[in-house]
């Protein structure tokens, strides 16, 4: 897999437009195997050992609290 990357939709808690309307969470380039349509990178799916990226979520709202309620699009380059 390379250039994975999930972009979120931004809403303010408050109403207020945010100045950018999403932002994105690039992955590393990662190889997996996958044996079965149930596959998961891990067991235990609440562990952050096993969260593929992240960061601080941007202050777009002014110090106010974000909405990422629309969820985000996962995009890759998937290679068999």
């Amino acid at each position: 897999m390379s250039g994975a990357k999930v972009i979120f939709q931004v809403r303010c808690v408050s109403g207020l437009s945010p100045p950018q309307s999403t932002f994105t969470v690039a992955l590393a380039d990662s190889s997996y195997s996958v044996t079965n349509q149930s596959w998961y990178p891990s067991g235990d799916q609440n562990s952050p050992r096993f969260y593929e990226g992240s960061i601080a979520v941007p202050d777009v709202c002014a110090g106010g609290q974000v909405r990422l309620d629309e969820g985000g699009t996962f995009t890759a380059n998937v290679m068999f």
